[in-house]
């Protein structure tokens, strides 16, 4: 997706989004939420438990 988003684009119109900037999800319990996910993540993989695929932008990289 390009950035900023154009104005004509059809995600405008659509009434069940919410579009905000990438600063939108950096409050202080979401940072702390990714911090903690992604030590639990590093740690699960290091003991043989790779992440749920369902949180990979690219699950396929798991190889399942």
């Amino acid at each position: 997706m390009r950035e900023p988003i154009r104005p004509g684009s059809p995600l405008l119109s659509l009434d069940n989004i919410v579009l905000t900037p990438h600063m939108g999800g950096s409050t202080p319990d979401a940072l702390a939420a990714v911090a903690i996910i992604a030590a639990e993540n590093v740690l699960g993989f290091l003991g043989g438990h790779p992440p749920d695929p369902s949180w990979c932008f690219n699950p396929r990289v798991l190889g399942r």
